[in-house]
């Protein structure tokens, strides 16, 4: 049953990195766009229409807006054609037909002889009926989930949500905002025993986002072990990109006031 695995995140812990080199392998498919997130657009189903689709500000149809400007990008004339006649035809479904089960697994119709894929982090924030819920629609489906220091990896959150590109202090937070906004960032240890309420060991795979900025081939090895792929199904060409942090976030130390929230909230669970 499609597709076969699931990587459910963490948010900053290298799942851009996991798709870019995934998508390079001969035995993998992963979508054209990196994050389908199906499983947490629920709140948006009663959107379903085209002036939400073009004119809402929520973040699943930014989402998708975005997706259909490379669309729309990639058909213009005198552009670089960045995306197949495959891939534009998979971006309009993704965008327009209505979505239920049978359009989540025929977004991965392209994969019959390969081993498919899902990496949307926003899945690591979904509520435990919603878990329970997805084992039951996809009991065969496997769960990766990429662990990272939960310090580090909120900080890193905070500043892509709201620091960089942006002309946002960190001292323009108030310590209420600054403690509502990591609050809401996923527990490690409450994460993991949620879903492994409905997911046994082997079908429920951590991996450690420190072995991938140490040692990026080491960390290869250990997704090919799990998804059962051979790692040299990487063309030399591309061969590089094991070894290429996607997404290096800008070096800005953690603020003081940060740091002390962040250690109260998860100090004491650190993984």
């Amino acid at each position: 049953m499609k597709p076969e695995y699931i990587c459910i995140g963490l948010p900053k812990a290298g799942t851009s990195w996991l798709y870019n080199v995934l998508k390079r392998h001969n035995d993998v498919y992963v979508p054209p766009v990196k994050e389908i997130s199906y499983f947490s657009n629920k709140g948006f189903l009663y959107k379903k229409n085209i002036w939400a689709f073009f004119f809402h500000k929520d973040w699943y149809n930014v989402k998708k807006r975005e997706y259909f400007k490379q669309f729309i990008n990639s058909i213009k004339p005198y552009r670089n054609k960045n995306l197949s006649r495959k891939d534009q035809i998979w971006i309009l479904k993704y965008c327009f037909l209505p979505q239920n089960d049978f359009w989540y697994r025929k977004l991965f119709s392209e994969s019959k002889t390969k081993i498919s894929i899902d990496i949307s982090p926003v899945y690591s924030f979904l509520d435990e009926e919603e878990i329970e819920s997805i084992s039951k629609r996809f009991p065969k489906t496997s769960i990766i989930l990429i662990l990272r220091d939960p310090v580090e990896r909120a900080w890193s959150h905070f500043k892509m949500d709201y620091l960089i590109g942006t002309n946002n202090k960190s001292e323009s937070f108030s310590e209420d905002e600054i403690k509502a906004y990591y609050n809401r960032q996923p527990d490690n240890n409450k994460l993991i025993s949620k879903w492994l309420k409905h997911y046994s060991s082997d079908r429920f795979k951590i991996l450690q986002y420190e072995e991938l900025q140490h040692n990026p081939e080491s960390f290869y090895k250990s997704v090919c072990n799990i998804m059962q792929i051979n790692p040299d199904g990487i063309n030399r060409a591309y061969h590089d990109v094991i070894n290429t942090i996607s997404n290096k976030g800008h070096k800005l130390d953690i603020p003081d006031n940060h740091k002390r929230i962040l250690i109260d909230i998860y100090g004491k669970n650190k993984e």
